[in-house]
């Protein structure tokens, strides 16, 4: 099992947050030259492009509903109540549903699929690196906790809750600031139709 020594949670969780953003920029740049081949302003385009909305809307409250149960304790106390009782990172499951959620404001389900496809693969390399340093840390209680509850799909069986929490709220504050860059995506990509309605943009591919 891996050694906890030198091995820094706070540093693979900001290298994470990096690689995450750079990977990111390639589909990003690529949305320049990509539209939905539905009709835009038509009623397929703007059904996708509200769920699209509706799933940054669930990224960013449950992000922050995570951050209240989380609240620092990461590396000091095996947190397994609340979100964390029916899947072990919701943190990282939340983020992924923003991510789908910011492809599918450009209007293509797609681009939304590309999107939260690419989180998830990026994550779960993070995770088993975590999961290897917390199994360490706890032992035989986060052993038992892996064998119990799921990585990426909440099993809502399994869902128990404390009486009393102890909050951060700087820390709240902060995943909720962060969280909001998902939603400060979608203007953007309205920038992006609008410059290519204009002929600013050459559209090269169309997709679903």
């Amino acid at each position: 099992m891996t050694s906890t020594h030198n091995f820094d949670l706070s540093a693979v969780q900001h290298r994470r947050k990096r690689v995450v953003g750079a990977s990111l920029v390639a589909p990003i740049m690529a949305l320049l030259f990509t539209q939905s081949m539905w009709v835009i302003d038509g009623p397929a385009h703007l059904s996708i492009e509200w769920i699209g909305l509706a799933l940054i809307v669930v990224c960013i409250l449950g992000r922050t509903w995570c951050a209240l149960y989380l609240g620092g304790k990461k590396k000091r106390q095996l947190v397994r109540h609340g979100p964390y009782s029916i899947v072990r990172n919701p943190l990282y499951l939340f983020s992924a549903i923003g991510a789908a959620g910011v492809g599918l404001c450009a209007g293509s389900l797609v681009i939304g699929a590309i999107f939260g496809a690419v989180c998830v693969g990026i994550f779960d390399l993070v995770i088993r690196k975590e999961e290897a340093y917390l199994a360490v840390q706890f032992g035989a209680p986060y052993v038992d906790y892996l064998t119990r509850v799921p990585r990426w799909l909440p099993d809502f069986g399994l869902w128990h809750d404390i009486d009393r929490l102890e909050a951060q709220p700087r820390l709240i504050v902060l995943t909720f600031r962060d969280a909001l860059i998902f939603l400060a995506a979608f203007p953007v990509l309205e920038l992006f139709e609008e410059l290519q309605a204009a002929g600013y943009l050459p559209v090269w591919l169309y997709l679903p």
